[in-house]
């Protein structure tokens, strides 16, 4: 082989290898699927689910501020559009207990000066979508420009493929603010300047295509005119019991909710 030829071939070989490096190979998930495809399983999945519970994390930081922790805990039985979800602020004593059943939403706050007194409030047309913590992750899949798939890992005991996304901004800045109306954003908004460091890592299963976790990291920008302040956040979500019984039952001392 002359000079030329093996500088051809070595050439072919970086390209090969840089190709691969950045396109993540074929990126194909080991049940045959592309990682795009599993994506869409999943989300397709989501459409049947019944039920599940959900363990996860909440963790914001404000520019010069201290960072908050809330942990949060519930059940979803989203056939009944039914749910129950516990909240707990790590290192400041208070707690939340929310519940909605029968079209009504039900609220207790827990702490030092407040009143442990439940308030009852109707159901809207926005509630199951703001309430619903895990809806909401799974949301920010949607329109998603990018897949990458990491590998296999184990999860609660369930296997799952990991995934790497990349969100569209428009669905992380919905994700982020809570607001599902974003449609008619102004055209003249450039999000990425807004939602910057954005990171969503699922875990899927491998044998029922549930999402099992959920990771989401953004950080947001807002221009006050005198500073940028920053907000970051972190909400991180693990489902389990999909699909099996569920009894969401309001406590007893319900009744006296306002």
């Amino acid at each position: 082989m002359n000079i030329k030829a093996i500088v051809s071939t070595m050439l072919s070989a970086i390209l090969l290898i840089a190709c691969s490096a950045c396109c993540g190979g074929d990126n194909t998930v080991p049940n045959g699927m592309t990682a795009a495809e599993l994506v869409e399983a999943a989300l397709a999945a989501e459409q049947s689910l019944d039920s599940y519970q959900f363990t996860g994390a909440v963790i914001g930081a404000m520019t010069g501020g201290t960072t908050t922790v809330v942990d949060v805990s519930g059940d979803i039985d989203e056939q009944n559009k039914a749910l129950h979800i516990n909240m707990s602020h790590t290192g400041h004593n208070e707690s939340m207990q929310l519940y909605v059943v029968d079209d009504w939403e039900y609220i207790k706050v827990y702490g030092p000066n407040l009143s442990s007194t439940w308030n009852k409030s109707p159901v809207t047309e926005d509630t199951w979508s703001v309430r619903n913590l895990p809806l909401q992750q799974v949301s920010a899949l949607s329109d998603f420009i990018a897949v990458n798939y990491i590998g296999t890992e184990t999860v609660g005991g369930v296997e799952c493929y990991k995934l790497e996304v990349e969100p569209d901004l428009v669905q992380l800045l919905q994700w982020f603010t809570g607001d599902a109306d974003m449609e008619e954003l102004d055209p003249s908004i450039d999000i990425s300047e807004m939602v910057s460091e954005p990171s969503l890592t699922v875990w899927v299963a491998a044998d029922t295509d549930y999402l099992v976790q959920t990771v989401i990291e953004a950080t947001l920008s807002i221009d006050l005119e005198y500073m940028v302040m920053s907000i970051g956040q972190s909400i991180s979500m693990t489902r389990s019991q999909f699909d099996q019984p569920v009894s969401i039952e309001l406590p007893p001392d319900v009744g006296d909710a306002d």
